[in-house]
């Protein structure tokens, strides 16, 4: 069904009574991918104060061969839409606009887009996954925004542009659901409108014009404050006044008077026992509750009312004076001055913790360049973290180019949206995994400390023997001669320990922190985060062949004693970013499905996992007591057929002749003379998985 031009005042869905909107004229919502000329466009407040995209503390110095060797200035565009807060999906048309108010022309979204503006001598990129916006030639983070939502509402002024900026990248299914509901609220308004027009009929306008409506919602709910900063006293009464956005609720106003009839009293001075604790609530766009607390069953009535992906508490203890910070149409920040605690001040956590419990907790904390001396901390976003417990029966760990997820699985968990978050989020994540049996439990964490982010790792011990390295199996070394040698003379890689021992599966409660530039800070609530230095992990936990140090992950397992190997296949459905892009770097996955980790099972009930596992993917199984030989084919795909990957298990030789086009090469084991099985996976130029078993190998030098 084609909807094209549709005219949006004619459904008076945009515009409230009293509420004006600056549309530069465009009443009609036009085909994403037109642009109307804006590029002659510039916002006389453009120049005012800074916001957070507007950080331009990003280096002056220059690398040869970049665009300012020419007097060229190069642009960080993030994927996030500035004028309706969406993701700008991948290959979709943007445009973006620097400090100026100035208007590039239209390009796609992928990190090979690279938008040259000559009568500006500036150049635009779309943020690859995990971006720091760090490069040495860029001179800042500008806003982006989608083309046709862009040429609905026009350059936007900097105050409006106040109202959209993200404190942080949130996670792509919060994103999604926002999305999602605004459509479905939309959708109700056509129903009650046109009360004819059937249900499908409105979700499939609503979802047409979603990103319009939202821009045009935002437009209408900014007001011109007085003041846009403001002081609270808590000693004196305080009270709050609500919006709604899309289905969600923020603070749009707090005061130490009564702001309004729909004000509520939020703070009683005279009857709240002391000390108080104000428990804050937000996400990226701004507050959404508060709650002044100093008892534990209102803390839990709240933490049942709020609790929500994509929202985090914030914890103020003692505030003696609240600085208040509004955007236009939301309470988009509150501090207590002067700051309790600096580690305090800059964390939110998902779930609300008592005051003491927060202080309790001991930082373990990783800069971005590890070696580096260690920089302030930043926003954190403080994830739980549960080691040991009734229930688990594993855990989990997401690496791209860096560790960044930590997850512990349950019984009867059904949490398939964790996968699909990072499979956006990075490219072609790996999910290291570790089995626990019910009699089974963690009995240290180690911790190393390399050269690079990409090359940290935790090593995770049982009480049984098994572990795990969530991380590169090695890391590039420090030798005398060597580029890293001259910038860290000091510098080693080591192992030392992160938690433990824990004598009899002592269940642990600790916190990480979500960020799509990976796992820098770790912390718990017990004492017993210990940095004494530790052995090197078993040597046998890397691979005979050799591989590229920090880009390899490698396992071994012998195949005695065996009883059954459970395969993990990954759907064909879980497609990376890349999808589509000229050189089609990970295109193959699209027709494939391969095998990414094995898990043996053994006669006596243990389990050891080769490879990767996701619960969203499909699980074969294979009963080997009776076997004698396994067969493992291997195939290869992608434009140089320089990816292989476990494609088929056999019980049985094939019975016709291999065809080359089919399957690259066969690995036969001999269950008859049981050796150690080995499986490695590379990431870089030539990634892909590769198996070992005796003399036989699949991996070429």
């Amino acid at each position: 069904m084609s909807i094209s031009p549709f005219r949006i005042r004619s459904l008076n869905l945009f515009s409230s009574p009293g509420v004006g909107m600056e549309n530069n004229g465009n009443n009609s919502c036009p085909d994403r991918g037109s642009l109307s000329d804006h590029s002659s466009t510039q916002s006389s407040v453009h120049d005012s104060a800074p916001n957070s995209d507007r950080d331009s503390d990003h280096g002056s110095d220059h690398n040869p061969g970049t665009p300012s060797d020419c007097g060229w200035v190069g642009f960080c565009v993030p994927r996030q839409c500035r004028l309706c807060t969406y993701p700008i999906e991948p290959n979709e048309w943007m445009v973006a606009t620097d400090f100026h108010g100035e208007v590039s022309s239209v390009f796609t979204n992928n990190e090979h887009s690279v938008e040259d503006v000559p009568r500006l001598k500036e150049e635009f990129r779309p943020c690859p996954p995990a971006c720091a916006h760090d490069q040495s030639y860029l001179k800042g983070c500008v806003p982006g925004y989608h083309a046709g939502c862009f040429n609905y509402a026009g350059n936007p002024r900097y105050d409006l542009l106040s109202v959209t900026a993200f404190s942080f990248e949130p996670m792509p299914s919060y994103s999604i659901e926002r999305e999602k509901r605004m459509a479905q609220l939309l959708a109700t308004k056509i129903g009650s409108l046109w009360c004819r027009l059937p249900r499908e009929l409105c979700l499939l306008i609503s979802e047409f014009v979603v990103r319009e409506y939202t821009i045009a919602t935002l437009q209408g709910l900014y007001t011109v404050r007085h003041k846009l900063y403001d002081d609270l006293d808590p000693s004196q009464s305080i009270w709050v006044r609500y919006i709604d956005i899309g289905g969600y609720k923020y603070v749009c106003e707090l005061s130490n008077r009564r702001c309004g009839r729909h004000s509520q009293m939020l703070h009683d001075p005279e009857t709240a026992p002391h000390p108080i604790i104000l428990y804050v609530l937000e996400d990226h766009l701004g507050v959404r509750d508060l709650l002044f607390q100093s008892t534990e069953n209102s803390r839990m009535n709240l933490l049942s009312e709020h609790h929500e992906p994509g929202s985090w508490w914030r914890t103020i203890p003692s505030p003696h004076k609240l600085h208040v910070e509004y955007d236009g149409v939301k309470l988009r920040r509150i501090e207590n001055v002067p700051t309790f605690s600096s580690n305090l001040h800059n964390m939110t956590l998902s779930v609300p913790l008592p005051l003491d419990e927060v202080a309790a907790l001991k930082l373990h904390c990783r800069p971005l360049a590890p070696l580096e001396p260690e920089a302030p901390l930043e926003s954190l976003q403080m994830v739980p973290f549960r080691v040991n417990g009734p229930g688990i029966t594993g855990y989990s760990f997401c690496w791209s180019e860096g560790l960044y997820y930590l997850h512990t699985h349950y019984q009867g968990e059904d949490n398939l949206a964790l996968y699909k978050d990072f499979d956006i989020l990075t490219e072609d994540p790996l999910w290291m995994h570790l089995p626990v049996a019910p009699d089974e439990y963690i009995d240290s964490i180690w911790f190393r400390r390399a050269a690079y982010t990409s090359e940290i790792a935790l090593w995770i011990v049982t009480n049984k023997g098994n572990d795990v390295i969530a991380g590169p199996t090695d890391a590039t070394p420090i030798e005398p001669g060597t580029v890293l040698f001259d910038k860290f003379p000091n510098a080693t890689i080591e192992w030392s320990r992160l938690i433990g021992p824990l004598s009899n599966g002592q269940p642990v409660q600790t916190y990480f922190n979500l960020s799509n530039r990976g796992l820098k800070v770790f912390a718990t609530l017990q004492p017993n985060i210990a940095n004494t230095p530790g052995p090197e992990p078993p040597s046998w936990l890397r691979s005979a062949y050799s591989y590229r140090p920090g880009s390899s992950f490698a396992y071994v397992a012998h195949m005695a004693n065996v009883a059954e190997i459970i395969a993990c296949r990954k759907k064909a459905t879980c497609l990376p970013r890349k999808l589509g892009t000229t050189d089609s770097y990970f295109d193959w996955w699209g027709a494939h499905s391969p095998i990414i980790g094995l898990t043996l099972v053994y006669t006596d009930g243990t389990r050891i996992l080769l490879g990767q596992w996701r619960m969203d993917s499909e699980i074969l199984s294979f009963d080997i007591q009776d076997a004698t030989t396994l067969h493992m084919a291997f195939r290869q795909a992608g434009i140089k057929r320089n990816y292989p990957y476990l494609s088929e298990i056999r019980l049985s030789a094939p019975s016709t002749p291999t065809d080359p086009a089919a399957a690259w090469r066969w690995l036969k084991i001999d269950l008859c003379q049981p050796d150690y099985l080995q499986w490695w996976t590379i990431k870089g130029l030539h990634s892909g998985s590769h198996m070992a078993y005796g003399d036989q190998t699949t991996y070429d030098d």
